[in-house]
């Protein structure tokens, strides 16, 4: 944790780069379980992977209807380099749901040519700014590396943000609404909590409705509870498998319709195995009602999070999901030591 607070309360900064990085690594330690590699020492991460989480960071920020600076800015110079690009995409996407329809965008297969373009650009900010330039004396130099287009990670710093992943990203995030603060003091004035209110995780509650109402069609095919497999009426709650808390996670293979009684006893364990072992028919089902029902946006968000490439969905493709599932579940308890639940 030395180096994690050693980056975050020492390093120079003149925008908030460094914090978006550290955030990213934290968050990908704990939720990206299947998209690194070790190496020799190190962690390969794609700089893809990360881009799209600083693309979720930032665009709540550059399209504040109030400017919110991310660095000092100086004559002919922007605060960020992608600050154009990300709102030019901004006015494409906030007339039609904003985030929440830009991350239906990014869930698909191919991305849409501007959204690769601002990818690109925070790409190039990203080599060439936190990555070349994060660490100083306490760190023992540089720490990060970049290698045929992955990001290089210590191994020991990789293990060790994944273990404090959920407290590293609230430190982070409180110090980047801070520094933000700071920036705005020589101009309009920002309230901390205005800019904490754009640097959270998406709000469920927020989207609620367009997942409720998949949900709602989800049974009708299997009208039952996940969890227990109990019949379910009108007033169901949808459960986060892998708890919100923890991975701020809304894709729709982590979304599972459920009792009220159970959302509630559950709150933000993770399930056991063995509950696992034992809904894995039923959830299986629900998957493969929502890869007909969201195809582009089901198969995305399981490349993206889970590393799985879903041409067709065969029984292969449902065990190599439920593979995938339970072996997040199981690092992310080895990693920050939640607490587990089952149906009593």
């Amino acid at each position: 944790m030395e180096v994690v607070a050693s980056v975050i309360g020492q390093d120079a900064k003149t925008t908030t780069y460094k914090f978006a990085l550290v955030r990213a690594i934290a968050e990908l330690a704990l939720s990206g379980a299947n998209c690194y590699r070790w190496e020799a020492g190190w962690v390969r991460v794609p700089l893809e992977a990360v881009s799209l989480l600083w693309l979720s960071y930032y665009y709540p920020l550059v399209n504040s209807p109030n400017f919110i600076p991310q660095g000092r800015i100086s004559p002919g110079k922007m605060d960020i380099k992608f600050r154009t690009a990300l709102k030019k995409l901004g006015v494409r996407f906030e007339s039609c749901g904003g985030w929440f329809a830009l991350h239906r965008e990014c869930s698909k297969p191919n991305l849409d040519p501007q959204i690769v373009e601002v990818l690109r650009n925070i790409q190039d900010a990203l080599v060439k700014g936190p990555i070349t330039y994060a660490g100083n004396k306490a760190t023992q130099g540089k720490l990060f590396k970049v290698d045929q287009g992955d990001l290089m990670i210590p191994a020991t710093l990789w293990s060790e943000m994944g273990r404090f992943s959920p407290w590293i990203r609230d430190a982070v995030i409180l110090r980047w609404a801070e520094f933000t603060r700071d920036l705005g003091n020589s101009g309009t004035p920002l309230r901390t909590g205005d800019i904490l209110d754009r640097l959270l995780p998406e709000d469920f509650v927020r989207t609620q409705q367009y997942y409720k109402n998949l949900m709602a069609e989800a049974l009708h095919e299997n009208p039952v509870s996940l969890w227990s497999g109990n019949p379910l009426g009108n007033n169901f709650h949808i459960d986060h498998i892998i708890p919100f808390s923890l991975w701020g996670n809304n894709d729709l293979w982590n979304l599972v319709p459920v009792s009220a009684t159970e959302n509630i006893n559950k709150s933000d364990k993770l399930p056991t195995l063995e509950l696992l072992y034992s809904v894995k028919d039923r959830l299986n089902n629900h998957w493969s009602f929502l890869a007909r029902a969201r195809n582009d946006q089901f198969r995305g968000e399981v490349t993206r999070t889970l590393g799985l490439k879903i041409d067709n969905w065969t029984p292969e493709t449902m065990n190599g999901l439920f593979d995938a599932l339970m072996a997040s579940v199981e690092l992310t308890s080895q990693l920050v030591g939640s607490e587990r639940w089952t149906v009593n």
